[in-house]
């Protein structure tokens, strides 16, 4: 499942009531907290001994994307790593629906 699927189920659950405009902007927001999320618990993962291949690797500018790559490739378990950032998000968001 891709983040915006993710979101969007989310929101669903959330029941949530937007107009169009306001929805799409909302999942955009969502989505970038998601993988922001996502890599700084990569980032909290990632071995000591892989930051100076990293900051090489930023010297170019990555986008987000690249980055998850990146350091999804030197993580094992980036896959329960990932479900572990949904399942988090998830109950933060919800937990902020219910104030």
């Amino acid at each position: 499942m891709d983040e915006r699927s993710f979101v969007e189920g989310l929101l669903a659950e959330s029941a949530i009531e937007l107009a169009p405009d306001q929805h799409e902007e909302l999942i955009a927001d969502l989505e970038l907290q998601l993988k922001q999320l996502f890599v700084l618990n990569l980032l909290d993962k990632l071995p000591q001994t892989e930051f100076n291949n990293l900051e090489d690797f930023m010297r170019d500018d990555p986008d987000q994307d690249a980055i998850i790559e990146f350091v999804r490739s030197h993580v094992g378990a980036g896959d329960a790593i990932l479900a572990e950032s949904r399942e988090s998000f998830r109950e933060q968001f919800l937990a902020t629906q219910k104030k």
